[in-house]
């Protein structure tokens, strides 16, 4: 469970935006694999498990407020699908 620390340890906002979509998606991949993989261990460090899917909600909902437009702004379909990964 020490790779939960290590997304936590992620700044998702500081990362600039045309790599945002693949950060999120590399860390919802490994957040389902654990679960599909290890439900107990996940079950046991349950409060690990969620401060990093809320780490990752954060991300996405400070991205979905993002005033500024163009190049470095991302599109809204990659965080619509950020979002549904997170509905999962």
């Amino acid at each position: 469970m020490q790779t939960l620390q290590v997304c936590l340890a992620i700044p998702l906002t500081s990362i600039p935006s045309n790599f945002f979509t693949s950060v999120f998606s590399a860390l919802y991949s490994l957040h389902k694999s654990l679960l599909e993989a290890f439900p107990q261990a996940v079950l046991h460090s349950i409060a690990a498990y969620m401060a990093s899917l809320q780490h990752m909600l954060r991300g996405v909902m400070q991205r979905c407020h993002q005033t500024s437009e163009g190049a470095g702004c991302i599109q809204d379909q990659d965080l619509f699908s950020c979002a549904e990964n997170m509905e999962k």
